[in-house]
């Protein structure tokens, strides 16, 4: 049986610019392939794949953002 990693936890979203936003978590577990970072216009979704990255990385930048607009991660 495979074991399933630990989901990451303090997930904090910080705007850098007017058109970027940083994402950063705590990586839990030295068994994650990858981490996927998806995207919604709402709260409750649905949200989209929009990236992958590589193991053990804890900070995604999302860009070219318009002004002014919300997401949810």
């Amino acid at each position: 049986i495979d074991t399933i990693p630990v989901a990451p936890e303090q997930l904090v979203a910080k705007g850098v610019s007017a058109e970027v936003i940083e994402l950063t978590w705590q990586d839990r577990t030295p068994l994650e392939t990858k981490y996927v970072i998806e995207k919604g216009a709402a709260e409750t979704g649905p949200f989209s794949e929009l990236d992958t990255t590589a193991r053990n990385v804890t900070v995604y930048r999302d860009s070219l953002l318009a002004e002014g607009s919300t997401h949810y991660y």
